[in-house]
């Protein structure tokens, strides 16, 4: 395993590439361990349909619509993992340059706060 890999494989965030439509093309353990799915189960499945609660998923389109041509987003947002419980996460979304069949990615790095978030949800559920 070279370098990069190893740093990639050492990450504990989760680290995602998808193509620009939002297929996963590569899923971190990082990834594996905040959201649950193995990158078997979501390499080659929409991102959104992974871990973007249903309720959320207009609110990804218009992110998503925001993305820049060259430079990150960055941004909070709720996420979804596969045993259905729900966690607060950073996300930086850069766009990364084609490849030589003009192909194009997005690479995804989420930093969960679930420690936090679960603190402010049940701070939250008697409004709820």
């Amino acid at each position: 395993m070279n370098f990069d890999a190893r740093i990639l494989n050492a990450c504990p965030d989760a680290i995602v590439a998808t193509t620009a439509g939002g297929e996963v093309l590569s899923w971190s353990p990082g990834a594996e361990s905040i959201f649950g799915f193995s990158a078997d189960e979501a390499i080659g499945h929409a991102v959104a349909e992974l871990i973007v609660p249903p309720d959320r998923r207009t609110e990804e389109d218009r992110i998503l619509g925001q993305l820049p041509a060259s430079g990150t987003l960055t941004y909070e947002a709720v996420r979804r993992r596969k045993d259905g419980s729900l966690l607060f996460v950073d996300v930086s979304r850069t766009r990364l340059p084609g490849d030589n069949e003009g192909r194009r990615a997005v690479f995804i790095c989420s930093k969960s706060w679930a420690l936090q978030s679960s603190v402010v949800w049940k701070a939250l559920s008697p409004v709820w």
